[in-house]
């Protein structure tokens, strides 16, 4: 259920990987499973973000972080921790936003979890670019460039490279941001990620 939600997700179709992931949810909490929990409501809070309920969302998240430190499970706590800052930047809390995107990051690197530290660094290179530090920015999205490109996640390498084109393009390079954008439109393309088309 889990699986199909998150098929149901990438697709753009919030209501139908909601629906999954509250099925995932009621046999994880009936059969005890606390991880299975903490994992399906990372996602709820995920499809939360996307249909615009930022409260159910940072509840969902703040859930899934309490059962993993009570559970001492420290890589899945990485996952709690970049959705609140996922919340905390979608509403403007960008110092928020670096400070869980941070104690996420310090987990997955220590987890050596390459795809989330990834995910880590992109998240805070948009947050330093949305508070003005286009140095910092800059670093963190190269670094998650890097590592998508390392291990062959060709969606996100997509969605770094059109994070970086918007900060290539604040920055006056826009000869860089133009490439970044067209490798970025490339992959979304043959890929079928629509979002980061549009981007």
């Amino acid at each position: 259920l889990r699986d199909l939600g998150l098929i149901a997700y990438y697709q753009g179709d919030y209501a139908t990987a909601r629906s999954y992931y509250e099925q995932a949810l009621a046999i994880d909490q009936a059969i005890g499973d606390r991880r299975g929990e903490s994992a399906t409501m990372v996602r709820l809070g995920a499809v939360s973000r996307e249909l615009g309920d930022s409260v159910t969302a940072l509840t969902c998240y703040e859930q899934a972080l309490a059962i993993d430190r009570a559970t001492g499970d420290r890589d899945d706590e990485a996952d709690g921790l970049r959705g609140i800052g996922m919340v905390a930047y979608d509403q403007g809390a960008y110092l928020a936003a670096r400070i869980a995107y941070t104690a996420s990051l310090d987990l997955e690197r220590a987890a050596g979890d390459r795809e989330g530290e990834a995910a880590c660094l992109a998240a805070l290179g948009m947050a330093a670019r949305a508070q003005g530090d286009f140095t910092t920015a800059a670093e963190a999205l190269d670094q998650a460039l890097e590592i998508n490109r390392d291990i062959g996640d060709r969606h996100y390498e997509a969605a770094v490279r059109a994070d970086l084109a918007l900060l290539c393009h604040e920055c006056g390079d826009h000869q860089a941001a133009r490439a970044h954008a067209q490798t970025a439109l490339e992959l979304a393309a043959d890929l079928g990620v629509r979002y980061v088309e549009g981007t």
